[in-house]
């Protein structure tokens, strides 16, 4: 008899709540709280006979335990025995896996469970990664074991593409993807029980307990009458021209777009945006049409002034923008562009709530100096921001300071203005992370940043764009001395707790020098 292992998640197919012996299934996870969350409902969900094994990387197994829900009455609950082990985040660990586990314990009719972080596999390469899941198929089989891989943070979308073409090799791959209130579980391909199954995508939400379960979709219309060829506009979108044929009908302001869009169910809204304090209102009109009305109303934003940063802009796509329009593109492309949408169906998911994207563009008010452990704590969470694109985060920026001047002293020079931008310091070089930064932009950022050219106070510079990158990077500096980042505060509190006493006055004395004037024959 096939022995088989629950998957801990209810679906509409049977395939997909099981897991076969002698296989190797491999989940891709956007979010580390995400992974926690399905590799606890996995062992909660195994039963006490269950011959099980968890080994993580980059975090306690026994901080994972911690948070599992013991009193789920409607799961056979986790099994009797569980070994723990901890795995270095090292490619030498990874590659030595078969053997450590072989000498640790019994492996034959075992499920493996493994929670460990994407950036372990940066340094393997195609050929190497190949070889490294070719073993473990054999080895699988000769011993009847199984290992269930939850891999999780930045480096996630380089797995699944290196990954897609090995059905040979992997039983199962999946990806979780963050969309803020709840999540998308797609599946490449899975065989579960006596059939297989592939190309499926499912919307999960987490229910009272923060276990996963299935959502609902937006909701989508047939009316009656269609008035898919209807267009309400804010007047100012046309430049001052009159409505262009019967279909249109210009309005003086969003809020009338808003009202009357409320009563449509696929014509296509035009906003305008003259300035950056509509954002968020806008933005709150936008999400309620998209909820209410569904995945047909055509909305659009067209920008009449220079004022959409590049957070603004995915704040409003998020929330159910079909398009934004730049101001720079004239009067004739956006026409081009409206027409480009027509018959389109919004297909990304909008949370429940606007709250949750407002958070998640603004995911931190903490900003400027900070100590060591709070920059390494902070940042990580920073890169955690699903709704920002995979490598568009941040930038990491490592400078030294020219000779004479000490990194405490250059961090004086540093303002930061913006939530999210921290600062700190090790005994040779100062890190910058400026969240929702672009690379482009990053000579003009770090001149509004100092208060002097920064090419003159620092001699080298050192800059992280990518997701992997960055959290590498920020574990090194962890390791690191710890500095203390705030050497101005420090002396302002010590002249405060101490007596003002007026400081000794020194004055230079002279000093007499005697000048010997040549005879006249000495001269030439």
């Amino acid at each position: 008899m096939t022995r088989s292992y629950s998957f801990g998640v209810q679906h509409s197919y049977e395939e997909l709540s099981i897991i076969n012996s002698a296989g190797c299934y491999w989940i891709n996870v956007e979010r580390h709280k995400d992974a926690q969350q399905l590799c606890r409902q996995m062992i909660n969900a195994q039963g006490e006979k269950t011959n099980a094994a968890l080994i993580c990387c980059d975090e306690s197994p026994e901080n994972l335990l911690a948070g599992l829900d013991y009193s789920d009455i409607e799961c056979p609950g986790p099994p009797a025995t569980l070994p723990l082990f901890s795995l270095p985040e090292k490619k030498s660990a990874i590659c030595h896996i078969l053997s450590d586990l072989k000498r640790a314990l019994n492996v034959t009719g075992r499920l493996f469970i493994f929670m460990l972080p994407a950036s372990v596999w940066k340094d393997f390469s195609q050929t190497e990664l190949v070889d490294w899941l070719t073993d473990v198929r054999h080895w699988l089989i000769k011993h009847d074991a199984t290992f269930l891989m939850l891999n999780y943070g930045s480096g996630t979308t380089r797995l699944n593409d290196q990954l897609i073409s090995h059905v040979s090799f992997l039983s199962g791959l999946s990806s979780v993807e963050s969309l803020q209130d709840c999540a998308r579980y797609i599946v490449f391909w899975w065989l579960g029980g006596a059939g297989l199954i592939a190309n499926q995508a499912i919307t999960w939400e987490t229910d009272k307990r923060g276990r996963f379960v299935q959502s609902v979709l937006l909701p989508t219309y047939s009316p009656a009458v269609s008035d898919e060829r209807q267009f309400l506009a804010e007047q100012s979108v046309l430049e001052g021209a009159p409505p262009l044929s019967v279909n249109w009908r210009l309005l003086d302001n969003n809020l009338q777009v808003a009202q009357l869009g409320a009563l449509r169910h696929s014509a296509t809204l035009v906003f305008a945006l003259t300035e950056s304090d509509q954002v968020v209102v806008l933005a709150q009109q936008i999400h309620s049409l998209r909820r209410q009305r569904g995945i047909a109303l055509k909305i659009v934003v067209r920008e009449m002034k220079a004022s959409l940063r590049y957070t603004d802009e995915r704040l409003l796509q998020a929330c159910g923008a079909n398009l934004v329009v730049p101001y720079i593109a004239p009067l004739s492309r956006f026409l081009t562009m409206l027409e480009s949408i027509q018959g389109q169906r919004f297909t990304r998911h909008v949370p429940a709530t606007i709250d949750t994207l407002l958070a998640a563009l603004t995911p931190s008010h903490l900003k400027g100096p900070v100590d060591n452990a709070t920059f390494c704590r902070m940042v990580p969470g920073l890169i955690e921001n699903t709704l920002m694109p995979e490598d568009d985060k941040g930038i990491l920026v490592a400078l030294r300071p020219v000779p004479g001047l000490s990194p405490q002293q250059a961090l004086s020079l540093c303002h930061l203005r913006r939530g999210g931008d921290l600062v700190t310091t090790t005994a040779s070089r100062l890190y910058l992370f400026l969240s929702n930064c672009r690379i482009n932009d990053l000579d003009t950022v770090l001149g509004y940043i100092f208060r002097l050219p920064f090419t003159e106070a620092f001699t080298n510079r050192l800059v992280w764009t990518h997701d992997v990158q960055i959290l590498s990077e920020v574990k090194q500096l962890k390791k690191q001395e710890p500095q203390s980042v705030f050497p101005v505060a420090e002396m302002k509190v010590k002249q405060l707790s101490e007596p003002q006493r007026p400081l000794p006055i020194t004055r230079h004395k002279p000093v007499p020098i005697t000048l010997s004037i040549m005879p006249p024959q000495d001269i030439q």
